[in-house]
This record gives C-alpha cells, structure tokens and sequence, in this order.
C-alpha cells in the first residue's frame, strides 16, 4: 500500500512538471514536443519504471488520413474562428467525419460537442458560443494505439505517433491531461469584451480587478460549461458556498449577471441567503432580477439522484422556496458542519 502511495506521489510530481514551466516565447512547435518529450519521462518514471515498448506498425495511408485532422484543429484554436469556418473546415477530413455528440444551452451560451473516430486516435472537441462569436473552446484526443509499460498495466498514449505524425502538425500550444490525453482549452477574454458591449444586461466580468483573489477563478468557470453541472436541491456548489461563507458579495452579484444561467441560479440562491442574515439589502432591481431567474424557463441539468440526471425548463422546475434555500445554506455553513 505504501509503494503504491509513494508512486502516486511521484506520478503527481512528474505530471505536473510535464506541462508547466515552458517559456511562453518559445516556438509553438518547439514547445510541444518538449511537453510530449516531459510527459514520456514522467510516465516511464511516474509508472512504468523502465522503457515503453511501441510494438504497432503504422500504415503510411491510414496516418495521411488521420493526419487530415490536424489542420481542422488548427481553425478550431485560430483566434480568428468562428462555427461557420470550423463547420467547413470538419467537412473536408476525407474519408474521416465528424459526429456531433449533441448541442446544449447555458443560458446564452451554446454548447456543441463533436467527435472524430479516426483510425489511430479518438478526438473530442467542444465549442461554447454565444450568437457567433466563440467564447471556448476544449479538445481532447486519445491514441487507439497503446504501448507496453515495462511489463505492467498501465495505458500508455502512443507518444510515438504523437511525435511522429500528428503533434508537429499543429499550430497552437497543446498539453497533456493525466499523461494520457493531448489537451488544449482556451477561453478567449477578447470574445467576452466584445460580447459585453452587446449584452449590457449581463457581466462578462473573469476577475474582480485584485490580483491573487482566489474568486477570480470562479469568475473564469462561469464560461466553462463543464463545471455548469449539476443543480441539487440538497447540495451546493462548492465555489458558491465558498463565496458565501467569506461574505463575497461583490463577486455573487456578478455572477447573478452571468451569462450562465447555471451560475446565475447558484449565486440567486447565495445572495438570497446573505439577505436573510443581513448581509445585503436587495434593491429593486436585484429584485426583478432574481424574479426573472426564478420565472425563466432556460434549460437547465437536474441531478436527483447520483446517477440521475435530466434537463428541465427553468428554476421553477425545482419548486424551491426561500425557506428551502435558507435551510440548505444554513446547513452547510452552520459552525458544527464546519
């Protein structure tokens, strides 16, 4: 038990130092190879504790095709996208398509997730826009081709074909998830300015203008739709009630302006809370804010059992009162739970 703590540990220790500490000045190709190169030295030295055998031979083919992917990568992280220029871009892979996964709303924002089944990797990617201006964007590629581990049974990514064939390819900055999955997520704070102008009802706001302040890191979840799940009647975002056991008005108000309508409805039921201990006093157009939250029949994930979770139409489908809400933060903010 204790060896396998200690892997862990080192594991942690070298996956962490595979993808951070890079000059950001430093060619993006350049760059990449280096994360790939860290992260095959972390896992040999995390897990495997020996050399990885790569034992696939590749059809020279089938990677030209896969390698079709890389530039629809390359339109997807270019500042400049939009749905319709990756859209055109995903219909021209070839023999290779793109399968949507579904589209979801959060409030203003739209969610699409698409898929690609290509012959030696597995690609998801994600795109959250509000109108047609793009305000995130995630993908996450996994190797069908795996390799041994000095003997054990640990997956290992085919860093081989990474390095070879597809990573050089690429023309924004990558990173490994969990040394497994080649990684990139971008939020584009340009986009959320833009948007600002245009949607004056809502904040757009990613930091509260002090620098270190942990609630930045909120602020900059709203627009990961991710994290935008999922409501419990009985249970609280964690960040929310964070926010609201510090007093953290300035920041609740803010995100009872976000875009999201999930964050929206977190900080609803927060500030509604702090009203009640005399934290704040509502004015009238907090009021008629919090109505709106309350009467809108935005989409919305509800989770009613651990393994249950459906879509409904608005708060009201939850048919929470105030009451309800009060004794719920009372609960987790009461000296004894702490």
């Amino acid at each position: 038990m204790l060896q396998r703590k200690v892997k862990t540990i080192l594991f942690m220790l070298f996956m962490f130092s595979c993808i951070e500490g890079y000059n950001q000045t430093m060619p993006v190709s350049k760059r990449n190879l280096q994360v790939l190169d860290s992260c095959e030295q972390a896992r040999i030295a995390g897990f495997c504790q020996g050399p990885i055998t790569y034992t696939v031979t590749f059809k020279e083919r089938l990677i030209k095709r896969d390698q079709r992917v890389m530039p629809l990568l390359n339109v997807i992280f270019d500042s400049k996208a939009t749905p319709a220029s990756i859209r055109k871009a995903a219909a021209n892979l070839g023999g290779l398509k793109v399968r949507p996964r579904g589209i979801e709303w959060n409030g203003l924002i739209r969610v699409e997730r698409s898929r690609v089944l290509a012959n030696y990797f597995i690609l998801d990617y994600q795109i959250e826009s509000i109108d047609s201006v793009i305000i995130r964007k995630k993908m996450l590629l996994e190797t069908y081709t795996k390799s041994t581990c000095n003997g054990t049974a640990y997956k290992v990514p085919d860093f081989r074909l990474l390095r070879g064939h597809l990573v050089p390819l690429l023309t924004f900055p990558i990173t490994m998830r969990d040394v497994i999955y080649l990684y990139a997520d971008t939020l584009l704070e340009t986009n959320l300015a833009r948007l600002a102008t245009q949607y004056q009802d809502y904040s757009f706001a990613t930091t509260t203008g002090i620098a270190h302040d942990t609630a930045n890191q909120v602020l900059r979840k709203q627009f990961n739709s991710d994290r935008a799940c999922c409501y419990e009647r009985m249970r609280i975002d964690r960040d929310i009630l964070a926010l609201a056991g510090q007093n953290r008005i300035d920041v609740l108000k803010l995100l009872l302006y976000s875009p999201s309508y999930y964050y929206a409805v977190q900080a609803m039921e927060a500030l509604i809370y702090l009203e009640h201990q005399g934290k704040i006093t509502f004015t009238e157009p907090l009021k008629e804010k919090i109505r709106l939250i309350k009467q809108s029949n935005n989409p919305i994930t509800y989770q009613t059992a651990p393994d249950v979770e459906m879509i409904v139409k608005g708060y009201q489908a939850f048919r929470m009162n105030d009451e309800e809400i009060i004794n719920k933060y009372s609960f987790y903010l009461s000296p004894n739970k702490k």
